[in-house]
């Protein structure tokens, strides 16, 4: 509709130039008494120059018309790439199955059917319980944090692609619905990994581990203890793992 709109505003521009030609053309012949004496230089004089500039201005026009057609056109194959290319990303992310250690299968009665775009279900119930045992005194979360160091990892290899899509809609010259529908469909794609960021970062939910050396580490939200390799040394899972740094980029880009 909006196409149609824009075509019968254009015809009508152009129409309306050519009235205004025809009318300053009859106005100006009748001034000099062309239909009169009928002298053909007279005529060839006023309506050569009008008919000259009247058709330069209506090949302009549809200069300017074949230009933002093949714009919109342009405009057009880009979006649906950039569909076509969150759709390979959704595919690559739903192929990668997360691997839930047997033991928290039947304690925590979680099923396989978790992937790096639906995982926030067993990561809850995990995390939940390896929190219980660190409150409860206990030091030995080494199962855990291999979980979700492995998830984090698995998520990790895909950092580079998101962040150049990211940047890319970004960077594109999208219309406002354009870019809000592609920055809606990323964020409900990245869904999980962003909250589980978030949930640090704004909710201040906060707890401490101590080691079986008395060394005590402050975490926030879903992240984890881990022992960086080589140097063994406690810090951890989002900190060793530069686990939000997608997130960090879609709030500086304010996409969330």
């Amino acid at each position: 509709m909006k196409l149609n709109f824009r075509k019968i505003y254009i015809a009508n521009y152009v129409l309306i130039i050519i009235l205004i030609g025809i009318l300053l053309s009859g106005l100006l012949l009748f001034k000099n008494d062309f239909f009169s004496a009928y002298d053909v230089s007279t005529f060839n004089n006023i309506v050569t120059p009008i008919a000259t500039i009247l058709a330069f201005v209506i090949y302009y026009a549809t200069l300017v018309e074949i230009r933002n057609s093949n714009n919109r056109h342009i405009g057009f194959q880009k979006i649906n790439l950039f569909k076509e290319r969150m759709e390979n990303l959704r595919a690559r992310l739903e192929s990668t199955k997360i691997d839930i250690p047997i033991r928290f299968k039947e304690s925590l009665e979680l099923s396989d059917n978790y992937n790096l775009i639906s995982f926030f279900p067993a990561y809850r119930e995990i995390h939940k319980e390896m929190r219980s045992k660190i409150e409860n005194g206990e030091i030995d979360i080494m199962e855990y944090s291999m979980f979700f160091f492995g998830l984090c990892f698995d998520f990790k290899l895909h950092f580079d692609h998101i962040q150049s899509l990211i940047e890319e809609i970004k960077e594109s010259e999208f219309d406002k619905l354009e870019a809000s529908t592609l920055n809606e469909s990323l964020t409900k794609m990245l869904n999980d990994y962003l909250y589980v960021n978030a949930v640090g970062k704004s909710m201040h939910n906060r707890f401490e581990y101590t080691d079986s050396k008395n060394n005590s580490i402050k975490l926030n939200g879903y992240d984890s203890p881990f022992y960086s390799i080589p140097q063994n040394i406690q810090t951890t899972v989002f900190k060793y793992m530069d686990f939000d740094r997608i997130y960090n980029l879609m709030k500086k880009l304010e996409m969330i």
